[in-house]
């Protein structure tokens, strides 16, 4: 129960410093290891870990488009774990109600995390990849505090991948959206 919770929340936290350091190193090339993966079951075999590690305090769904995307599933399971992370902390219920989405066109696979916690002023929704920003700054916040690292390292990982991310926020108490575009997988269409 409590044991193991604390557990995985000491391992993310000690991967998120890790992470910080080697881009700190590096800059933001982090070094990823890609492999085709199928982001539909990528996702849904990370929505049941996440709601057996956070058992309680989080309800996690999924919804989308069938899409394949490169990715380093090790790595971008770091992307995951610091916006769940994120959701549970700055909740205005218990459990956080999150929605994973993921939407494709030509050019982009689109990965969608919604939130219905404290959200983000317009004026602040812009700076919240940057390092040591933290959402409590101005906002009462129940329970943990963050370390203002995981949003810059969700950046950083998901710029190593050839991808963007941004968030939208219709304000404070309404939600926050963190969005991540990765390019679209090509295939060679195979002669019949």
């Amino acid at each position: 129960g409590k044991i193991l919770i604390d557990t995985e929340r000491l391992s993310r936290i000690v991967a998120n410093i890790v992470r910080a350091a080697e881009v700190d190193h590096r800059g933001e090339a982090l070094t990823v290891a890609p492999a085709e993966v199928d982001l539909i079951s990528y996702l849904r075999t990370y929505v049941d870990d996440a709601q057996a590690v956070h058992a309680g305090d989080i309800e996690l769904s999924l919804s989308g488009d069938e899409a394949c995307v490169e990715i380093d599933p090790l790595m971008f399971r770091q992307v995951l774990d610091n916006l769940v992370d994120n959701a549970i902390r700055y909740r205005t219920a218990t459990p956080a109600h999150v929605e994973l989405r993921v939407v494709r066109d030509a050019e982009w696979t689109e990965i969608q995390v919604a939130d219905q916690g404290i959200g983000v002023g317009p004026d602040r929704v812009e700076r919240i990849f940057e390092r040591f920003n933290r959402l409590e700054e101005g906002h009462p916040v129940k329970g943990r505090r963050g370390m203002g690292i995981g949003l810059s390292i969700v950046r950083s990982i998901v710029k190593s991948h050839g991808g963007t991310v941004g968030a939208r926020s219709a304000g404070p108490g309404l939600g926050t959206t963190i969005w991540i575009r990765l390019p679209a997988v090509r295939r060679a269409e195979v002669p019949a």
